[in-house]
């Protein structure tokens, strides 16, 4: 009989540049971009742009990072905006199962 190895750690992420995932450096990445186009772009004395630039860096270096219980983020958020925008008002009725 043939043995195959079986791979170990397969729910960790691999590490592709530096000590990043390529969903944390694309994450990165985006938000630079971003951070970078309001900075040619948006002709914003130096002050605006700091005001502007630090939630979206904050944003995105959160998407990139944060776990919360296990989850990403971007996960957590999603479910957070899903369950805000979703109607809670959940109505009871027996069901009658005589006929």
């Amino acid at each position: 009989m043939i043995k195959f190895p079986v791979p170990q750690f397969i729910d960790v992420e691999d590490r592709i540049v530096g000590q990043l995932t390529i969903k944390q450096f694309l994450w990165l990445l985006l938000g630079g971009g971003i951070i970078l186009a309001i900075y040619y772009f948006g002709h914003l004395q130096f002050w605006a742009f700091l005001t502007l630039s630090a939630p979206i860096a904050t944003l995105f270096i959160s998407f990139a990072f944060v776990k919360i219980q296990g989850q990403s983020f971007v996960t957590r958020l999603g479910a957070m905006i899903s369950y805000l925008t979703k109607p809670k008002l959940f109505i009871w009725q027996r069901k009658n199962n005589n006929g």
